[in-house]
C-alpha cells in the first residue's frame, strides 16, 4: 500500500487481492485506497475513467441537487 517506498511487491499485491479479498478480509483493504493505486478491489476498470477529484464530486452532487429542486 506504499508503492513508492517497494514497488517490486506491487505483483504480489494484486496476485493477493484477486485471490483473497473477500467479505472477511474487506474490513481491512479501502475501497478508495484499493482505487487510489488501481489495485483489484477498486473501482471497476469500466468506471475508471470517472474523475476521482473530491471537487468535480462535488459539484456533480451539487448538479444534481438543483436538477432535483428544480422538477419538484
Amino acid at each position: 500500500m506504499q508503492p513508492r517506498i517497494l514497488p517490486e511487491l506491487r505483483p504480489t499485491a494484486e496476485r493477493y487481492l484477486a485471490a483473497r479479498l473477500d467479505a472477511h478480509t474487506r474490513r481491512y483493504f479501502k475501497k478508495r485506497r484499493l482505487t487510489s493505486l488501481g489495485l483489484p478491489g477498486g473501482i471497476p476498470q469500466r468506471l475508471a475513467f470517472l474523475p476521482r477529484s473530491a471537487a468535480a464530486r462535488k459539484v456533480v452532487r451539487r448538479a444534481r441537487s438543483i436538477r432535483r429542486s428544480i422538477k419538484r
